[in-house]
This record gives C-alpha cells, structure tokens and sequence, in this order.
C-alpha cells in the first residue's frame, strides 16, 4: 500500500532553492497580473527567519516523481483557485 511508504516519517517538500519574499511577491503579482502592487517593506522583527530552504533530497529518493517549479506551482494554484 503507498501509506506505508511515508509512514511516521517528516519531509520537506519545497523548491530546495532560496526564493526571498521579494522574489516570492514578484511572482505572484506577475502571475496575477497586478503590476499596480507595491511591495512595502517594513523594520525587520526579532525572530525573523533571514535564510530558509526546504531541503527536498530525502523525498526525492523516497518518490519518483517530476517536481515542478515554484512558478508553475503558483500558476497552477491560481488557475486552479479561479475556475474553482
């Protein structure tokens, strides 16, 4: 059964690339066609996380499947989230 390929085990499943919250925004406002958002940026907190990944090698040995861009991702999430 494929339940028990995941069974009480943690994985990360992102990009296995840095993508700032600027580029993350970028993304998103392109794809929504909204070039009138302004990115604002504000003080940085206590606690903010500076550098993050998701470091994706062990699902990738786990499943053998095609991953997809981030960029794609979004696209599809968009179109998915419109004709829903």
């Amino acid at each position: 059964m494929r339940g028990d390929l995941f069974d009480n085990e943690v994985y990360n499943v992102g990009t296995g690339k840095v993508t700032t919250i600027n580029e993350l925004a970028r993304m998103i406002i392109e794809i929504l066609g909204k070039s009138n958002i302004e990115i604002v940026h504000r003080e940085e907190r206590p606690g903010d996380i500076r550098h993050s990944y998701a470091d994706n090698r062990k699902i990738k040995t786990k499943i053998n499947i095609n991953f997809t861009s981030l960029e794609k991702g979004l696209k599809d999430l968009v179109l998915l989230y419109n004709n829903g």
